[in-house]
């Protein structure tokens, strides 16, 4: 009986072993991957379990229940691949049905010769030069923005990661207007200098550009990876050296998924949110930005880890609506709040352009509170469109600009809501036209009568940011389109000429000089913006070095060539002409001149000022000089 008691307590002794080594070799794995498995004792209890459970869920599948081969496997796959594993700003409490969706591998047929044939005018010209754009100086809503250059080669900002200086709280501005300039320049040049940026990234060994924990650097290298991979995924077919691009941005973005930070989001009782929950800055623009370039290079090459990874990235930044859909890390920007708000339709709707090709609608899906994506985008809108549903976010929070930070306490301290929502770029057609493809597929919005909600005062055509994706990298508006078949038929409206029927033009041949002026803010002063030479033919007028300080610079041939101007015989110029007038943006103004027309005292012919009111506060003229007979 002894003998028999004993074999029978043997023959069992290897199995427990086996188990506890597997168990064991789990939590080492678990542990490496920075999962906090507890101590190494072979022992599956409580905290073992959790990392096990989060382990899975950080790769969008669930745990079977039980610790053998197979876990161990797949935790020494991830060990070999990982170098920084999974998102420590996600939690699985936010985890969503999105995980489950099937993941199909995306053409894209949407980007095609018919797109990049559209977006070539919108291109600046490849001789143009970039510049940091504007610095904000001054509190809120005196704001006053002063032009700043580019001091560094672009292709060596890009190449390196790294701007002059990255302490500077400018230097994010390097990664911003470097990667769109090349961007804007995609088909006159881009392609080869990207292209030689991508090489030469893909030559380094993984890990050379991989985040540090609350480094400088994390804000200036994930926007510029996650712009520029959008771009090479979409327009993937362009570049050349695709297999080791591929591996290069397939090693980032699943190793550089963790933004570390403290009191970072999500938070899990936003009906309880108060201003100290987490910092402003743990979630928002990145993860918005990384999830884009995930779905987009995850959908291009049919990868599930890339998808997750985008999943995550949306999901953290989803869970951060409150009961009443306000994004609380943007809501808390004081007087910027809205301004930054507004992207966010951009970045889903460009997720759900791409879904949209494989037959998922993205606003159908529930997140982690079982709120549908469409209610928190129609949420967002409301405060948006009613800034005072957001009162109670926006002046308990601080506008900072140029290093000084102020509170408000009202909204009324921002001045006119009308004012506030031009300066912020939140007016209602732009928060439609960020919701592009939101409004025509849920709400059933005519595309092209959407297109054309863009004031025909200001512009004939949607502006850049609109077209290329200011933030999302994603040309979202022009991609829907045309995958409705209709770009074409926005970009070829037909034409209605200016109607000079009852206007006698003159017969006069002339050549002559004239500058372009606008009204600055104290209504008296006026500013020099542009310059041009004036020549017409028997009443027909042809406008040529075209010289402008505003807008950006290059493709302004584009200007003079859409314009349809008239002289009459009173000297009077009859017409239209699209400008920029706004410093720091690419916002075009439609100039539609009539008989508002002040002869130059002893002038001769057209010589005088022709004026226009684009709209209260903006005021431009253009002054003609200096006519001599052609």
């Amino acid at each position: 009986m002894y003998k028999i008691i004993i074999f029978v307590v043997l023959s069992f002794i290897p199995l427990i072993v086996s188990a506890d080594t597997i168990t064991a070799d789990a939590q080492r794995l678990l542990n490496s991957l920075g999962l906090n498995a507890g101590k190494v004792d072979g022992s599956h209890g409580a905290k073992t379990s959790a990392a096990i459970k989060r382990f899975y869920n950080e790769l969008g599948s669930d745990f079977d229940g039980q610790i053998d081969e197979k876990e161990i496997i797949d935790l020494r796959v991830a060990n070999a691949n990982y170098r920084n594993f999974g998102n420590k700003d996600w939690m699985p409490y936010i985890r969503t049905n999105l995980h489950t969706i099937s993941i199909k591998k995306a053409s894209f047929s949407y980007v095609n010769e018919n797109l990049i044939n559209a977006l070539i005018p919108y291109q600046l010209e490849a001789d143009s030069l970039p510049n940091l754009g504007f610095h904000p100086i001054g509190d809120p809503p005196d704001v006053k923005w002063v032009k700043k250059p580019m001091d560094m080669d672009c292709k060596l900002v890009l190449r390196n990661m790294n701007p002059p200086d990255m302490s500077r709280w400018d230097a994010p501005l390097y990664a911003q207007n470097c990667n769109y300039y090349f961007r804007q320049n995609l088909f006159s040049g881009g392609v080869d200098n990207l292209q030689e940026i991508f090489n030469y990234w893909s030559n380094q060994p993984f890990g050379t550009y991989d985040l540090q924990p609350n480094g400088d650097d994390q804000y200036f290298i994930s926007s510029l990876m996650a712009q520029l991979v959008t771009t090479y995924a979409l327009f993937y077919e362009k570049f050349s050296n695709n297999k080791k691009i591929d591996e290069f941005f397939f090693d980032w973005l699943l190793n550089n998924q963790t933004l570390i930070g403290k009191k970072t989001c999500p938070f899990n009782k936003p009906a309880f949110y108060t201003p100290g929950t987490f910092s402003v800055d743990a979630c928002g623009s990145n993860h918005w930005r990384l999830a884009v370039a995930n779905f987009a290079l995850g959908l291009r090459l049919g990868k599930r880890q890339l998808l997750i990874s985008g999943i995550k990235h949306l999901e953290i930044n989803l869970s951060m609506y409150d009961k009443n859909e306000i994004f609380t890390p943007y809501a808390m920007r004081g007087w910027d709040s809205p301004g930054y708000a507004i992207d966010n339709n951009e970045y889903i709707n460009s997720i759900a352009v791409m879904l949209s090709e494989v037959g998922i609608n993205l606003y159908d899906f529930k997140i982690h509170d079982g709120r549908k994506i469409r209610q928190l985008i129609r949420g967002h809108n409301e405060w948006l469109t009613n800034p005072i549903l957001a009162e109670n976010y926006i002046v308990r929070s601080s506008t900072c600009n140029g290093g000084k930070c102020t509170e408000a306490s009202s909204i009324d301290d921002f001045g006119s809501i009308k004012q506030w929502k031009i300066d912020r770029q939140f007016e209602d057609f732009d928060i439609l036209l960020r919701n592009f493809h939101f409004e025509i597929t849920e709400n059933s919005i005519d595309p092209i009568d959407l297109a054309n909600l863009y004031p025909r005062d200001r512009s004939e055509r949607l502006p850049n940011m609109y077209v290329w994706g200011q933030t999302s990298a994603f040309p979202f508006i022009f991609a829907s389109l045309e995958r409705l078949g209709l770009l074409n038929k926005y970009l070829n409206p037909p034409v209605v000429p200016v109607d000079i029927n009852n206007v006698e033009l003159s017969g006069e041949q002339l050549q002559c000089k004239i500058k372009i002026l606008r009204k600055l803010d104290d209504g008296q002063s006026e500013m020099k913006i542009g310059q041009a030479i004036f020549k017409a033919t028997n009443g027909i007028v042809e406008l040529s070095q075209l010289e402008l300080g505003t807008g950006p610079k290059g493709n302004l041939n584009r200007l003079t060539e859409d314009a349809e101007l008239y002289l009459s015989k009173d000297g009077a110029i009859i017409g239209r002409i699209s400008m920029f007038t706004m410093f720091g943006n690419d916002r075009l103004d439609v100039l539609r001149f009539e008989s508002n027309f002040t002869p130059k005292v002893g002038g001769y012919g057209p010589e005088g000022r022709n004026s226009y009111q684009i709209r209260s506060g903006l005021d431009v003229a253009i002054v003609v000089e200096n006519c001599v007979e052609n």
